[in-house]
C-alpha cells in the first residue's frame, strides 16, 4: 500500500482497475514526492488487436 495525497492506494486495486478495460497490454505505475505529496502516474501500453484504436 501507497498512499497518495492522503489516499491508500493499493497496487491490486490498481491492476483491476487497468486490466479490466481488456485493452491494455502492460502498465507501469510511478510514485513520485514532490515537496511532502506524493503523486502517481500510470503509463499503459495497448493491446494490439485494435479494438480499442484511439485517433
Amino acid at each position: 500500500m501507497v498512499v497518495v495525497r492522503g489516499v491508500n492506494v493499493y497496487p491490486s486495486a490498481v491492476e483491476e482497475i487497468v486490466r479490466s478495460d481488456g485493452g491494455v497490454a502492460e502498465y507501469r505505475v510511478t510514485i513520485s514526492r514532490n515537496d511532502a505529496l506524493a503523486e502517481m502516474s500510470v503509463e499503459v501500453e495497448p493491446n494490439d488487436s485494435g479494438d480499442n484504436a484511439l485517433g
